[in-house]
């Protein structure tokens, strides 16, 4: 499968996967819910992929991937649920391409590409367009969520060096398998140490919202936890066979990140008061400029 099929069905899964997860946090505790869709996901790839001996398949820069996917996952999922639209952390993740871009030039001996670079370079400048607003008023007491983000970006570039590493000397299902392994323990570690808690948790009844604009989503919250599941194990898998295929991470990064717009459409039909600025919409087109011309790119 070519990388840029993969990378496009990993970007919808992505979408899916951000959208839910903030409705899904109105009836879970946010601080639990990733640990519990890391196991989920882990041992879903663990049945599926036919590992039975989990100790054989480690590989150690899936381990290290691992590691990082777990900081970036907690990191993410706490600015998707300080931010008022779940899109609007996305919006500034797609930095980490840039650093991915030039890390992998000497790592995986790849020549510097004007073409590349400037392509990496406009999507970035479009996700900064769409957060300007909420740079001019920035207050550390309500835009935590930029810190967040940022931490994440800087976890997801270190998680694509890693994983192309691996990916270059393990089969996909495997990978995946010990990466999400790590995951799910970092992520249990984290809830463990920060609630004292182990396991999926249900807010209190006072503490619920019922953000979903379809009220079938709000009778049965489970339903969105099972989307944004699925959402998660759709983009891992295609992400990383992405990865796998370019011959520099920083590719499908970069087009993979550009998901924040198809999340800030689904937000719209799907959760009240979300809305998008004429700014998200400006530079979403700058987005979608670039990433036709990653995608028309040889």
């Amino acid at each position: 499968m070519n990388w840029l099929v993969s990378t496009f069905i990993a970007l919808f899964g992505s979408a899916a996967y951000v959208s839910f997860l903030k409705l899904a946090q109105g009836y879970y505790d946010p601080k639990t819910v990733q640990s519990f869709l890391m196991t989920i996901c882990f041992l879903y790839y663990y049945i599926v992929g036919n590992n039975k001996n989990l100790f054989k398949s480690f590989e150690i820069y899936a381990v290290i991937a691992g590691l990082l996917f777990g900081l970036m996952t907690i990191s993410f999922n706490a600015a998707v649920n300080l931010a008022n639209n779940p899109g609007l952390p996305g919006s500034i993740v797609p930095s980490n391409a840039l650093l991915t871009y030039f890390i992998s030039l000497p790592l995986f001996g790849l020549a510097f590409s004007w073409k590349k670079f400037s392509t990496i370079l406009l999507i970035i400048v479009g996700c900064i367009i769409t957060t300007i607003p909420n740079m001019k008023d920035f207050k550390s007491s309500n835009n935590l969520w930029i810190v967040m983000t940022l931490i994440a970006a800087t976890s997801a570039a270190g998680n694509d060096i890693f994983s192309k590493l691996s990916l270059n000397k393990i089969n996909n299902n495997q990978y995946l398998v010990v990466q999400m392994f790590v995951a799910a323990i970092t992520t249990i570690v984290a809830q463990y140490m920060i609630t004292k808690t182990v396991g999926l948790k249900t807010l209190k009844k006072k503490d619920q919202k019922k953000d979903s604009k379809i009220a079938f989503l709000n009778k049965y919250p489970q339903l969105s936890l099972f989307v944004a599941l699925s959402g998660l194990l759709v983009f891992r898998q295609f992400l990383g066979i992405a990865i796998e295929k370019s011959e520099n991470p920083s590719y499908p990064r970069a087009i993979f990140n550009s998901q924040f717009f198809v999340s800030l459409l689904l937000s719209m039909g799907i959760q009240k008061g979300s809305q998008i600025t004429n700014y998200q919409w400006a530079g979403s087109s700058v987005v979608l400029a670039g990433v036709l011309a990653m995608a028309l790119q040889k």
